[in-house]
């Protein structure tokens, strides 16, 4: 077959997306070498294309920040594309088809944010979003939704015309993995963080839920729970840049401005020795696609306290302790427990490292492979 794949909206500041497509592809590449690929790649997301004979590049000069410049050419110049590479099916990464697509399509879904809390949008973007995922659903020849719960979603909010969902959730390649203590050292001392330290993952978004984290955070030094120092790593840009102010602003108001630390953009290759070198992950999101750092935490040795939503329960199962995030208080208790007992973050380590080899790319590539066939049976 030739299979198109869609990464024109990649860049390298989407978070979590970005690693879920980077180990997809790169597992594509390693695994499959009978079918031949032509991926369709900005300059920020050429590096994504595996360096394979099958694996064909087609640069477009476009910049995937400029979303209205890119939609545009996705549903007018990039149909031509398709007929010009004589594509059998074509792979789109974005949430979205286009609803002139003639090739049989594919489409990654990660999260029904915008249908579920469309308070996180404008009026404008919600009912945008709102229509192209109901095109996208009756459009598409297979949906691969990155969980289970998600898929319900699909399925019961989008009701699509395909009963083909094929379910491919996160790879965790083999750079994630416990670090050697000298090199995590090392990473401590770049970066100044203390021995230990609670770490939190994501973006500045007002469903991660970092407000209420702060607000625990706060109750447990009141309670005289003398907490390791907050270490918040996430990306600020144009949808996030007030949720990030108001955050600062909270802790300033709770005086924790020497507790809690906010790191940079690190390199791929450093998160491992992040998670590597953290006493814990907390995890107060709201709404996840899959949560993506609490699989990459469990496979570092990492424990992992997480907020009780479906998606997160489905992906860690019993290697992580769950809290309501909603409330501030049972947010405050799981930092307690865990903080003050060896034996619990030992059992969630070992729990963790067995349950994150089960997201491995045979298992995601053999089901990816089905979804091609299927597209065009």
């Amino acid at each position: 077959m030739r299979i198109g794949l869609n990464l024109l909206h990649m860049h390298d500041g989407i978070g979590g997306v970005w690693n879920y497509v980077e180990n997809l592809v790169s597992a594509l590449g390693h695994l499959d070498k009978q079918n031949t690929y032509i991926v369709f790649v900005s300059r920020q997301s050429q590096c994504l294309v595996p360096d394979q004979k099958n694996f064909q590049k087609v640069l477009i000069r476009i910049n995937p920040l400029k979303a209205g410049h890119r939609i545009l050419f996705e549903n007018t110049i990039l149909h031509y594309y398709g007929w010009k590479y004589r594509l059998d099916c074509f792979h789109w990464f974005a949430n979205m088809l286009s609803p002139f697509l003639i090739i049989p399509g594919l489409v990654t879904i990660y999260d029904l944010l915008p249908l579920r809390n469309p308070g996180s949008y404008s009026r404008i973007k919600h009912l945008y979003l709102k229509i192209v995922l109901n095109i996208t659903a009756k459009k598409a020849k297979s949906i691969l939704p990155i969980s289970n719960t998600t898929g319900l979603d699909i399925i019961q909010i989008l009701k699509p015309k395909t009963d083909k969902l094929y379910v491919l959730p996160i790879i965790i390649n083999d750079t994630f993995k416990p670090s050697q203590k000298g090199e995590i050292k090392k990473f401590k001392n770049r970066y100044k963080l203390p021995d230990n330290f609670w770490l939190y993952v994501a973006n500045f978004y007002p469903h991660k839920n970092h407000i209420r984290l702060i607000n625990a955070y706060s109750d447990l030094k009141k309670q005289g729970g003398n907490p390791w120092p907050l270490v918040l790593r996430g990306d600020s840009g144009p949808d996030t840049g007030t949720t990030k102010a108001l955050i600062k602003a909270e802790v300033k108001k709770l005086n924790l401005d020497k507790d809690v630390i906010y790191l940079p953009r690190l390199a791929y290759h450093e998160l491992p020795l992040l998670y590597s070198g953290a006493s814990a992950l907390i995890f107060p999101s709201l709404f996840e696609g899959c949560g993506i750092p609490v699989i990459e935490a469990m496979a570092c040795g990492c424990p992992v306290a997480a907020s009780d939503i479906k998606v997160v329960k489905e992906f860690a199962e019993e290697a992580a302790f769950f809290f309501n995030g909603k409330s501030i208080g049972n947010i405050c208790d799981a930092m307690a427990k865990l903080q003050s007992s060896t034996r619990l973050r030992e059992k969630l380590t070992n729990k963790g490292i067995s349950r994150s080899r089960f997201f491995t790319g045979e298992r995601v590539v053999e089901k990816l492979l089905s979804a091609y066939k299927g597209s065009v049976s």
